[in-house]
């Protein structure tokens, strides 16, 4: 191969590895909101504006691709992205607008 190619295969692997780190990260953070303690509604309202958009985009995945997906372990439903956006944009949040657009 030549350098060019071990070049894009080499970002490609970070920026999957990025990925799935902010995937868990968000992972986390849904955990602690089903805690059911008492948060900051901004905090909350930015909270799920990360997780919907992630499940939103995740459900786009082709039907033929949506194995990979699950393999590294994203999981993404269309109903529950667009009920957390909804609750998203009733808070006070910075984000709150995105997704009443």
């Amino acid at each position: 191969m030549c350098s060019r190619t071990i070049h894009i295969l080499t970002l490609m692997h970070t920026g999957g590895y990025y990925l799935r780190k902010s995937w868990v990260y968000f992972r986390t953070t849904e955990q602690l909101l089903n805690k059911q303690v008492e948060q900051d509604k901004r905090i909350v309202g930015l909270a799920l504006f990360g997780i919907g958009i992630f499940h939103f985009i995740v459900s786009l995945i082709p039907p033929q691709f949506l194995w990979l997906a699950k393999l590294l372990g994203f999981e993404g439903q269309r109903d529950k992205a667009i009920q957390e956006l909804e609750n998203c944009s009733t808070t006070k949040s910075m984000k709150c607008v995105y997704p009443s657009l």
